[in-house]
This record gives structure tokens, C-alpha cells and sequence, in this order.
């Protein structure tokens, strides 16, 4: 994997704790920023996932109410949620 140079500001306390973690873990202090950025990144993409469902559960709750919602048609209720949702840009589904 390609590495990129780059120079942070970073709180002291902040520094030094990470110090500590980097030498507990036995790492360098570049891959303890890498794998607390991809924490972080796993993390957000995970809310947004979350926030992509429960947006699209509500949306199908609305759809089904207003629309036959037998067991046939929940499969086209959700196919049509997830549609709206992209097309609005909302999901990348």
C-alpha cells in the first residue's frame, strides 16, 4: 500500500498518550494514526449505513401504509424505497 508524508498537529496531551499506546502495542506511531483513522472511518461509514436503513425503513413503513403491503408486494415496496433513496442521492447502495 502507498504511503503519504504528512505532518498533524496534535494535542500534547493527546501525543503523549498515543506515545504510550505505540510502544505498548509494540507499533510505530505512523501505524497507530493509521489504524485510529480507520477506526474512525469504519466507524462514520457504519452510522451512515445505519442512518441509510433506518431512513429507508421508514419510508418503506410509509409506502406500505399507503399501498397494498401483502407478502407479495414487500419486495417492490423495498426495491422502491431503496430506488427513491438513490435517486435522492441518499444511499449508495
Amino acid at each position: 500500500m502507498a504511503h503519504v508524508k504528512t505532518a498533524i498537529s496534535v494535542d500534547r496531551e493527546v501525543f503523549v498518550e498515543a506515545e504510550g499506546v505505540a510502544a505498548e502495542l509494540h507499533i510505530s506511531r505512523s501505524d497507530l494514526y493509521t489504524r485510529a483513522l480507520r477506526l474512525l472511518l469504519r466507524q462514520r461509514r457504519t452510522l451512515r449505513l445505519q442512518e441509510d436503513i433506518a431512513r429507508a425503513a421508514a419510508e418503506l413503513a410509509e409506502f406500505s401504509t399507503s399501498h397494498d403491503a401483502g407478502p407479495d408486494s414487500l419486495h417492490n415496496i423495498a426495491s422502491e424505497t431503496m430506488r427513491r433513496a438513490i435517486e435522492r442521492g441518499e444511499s449508495t447502495w
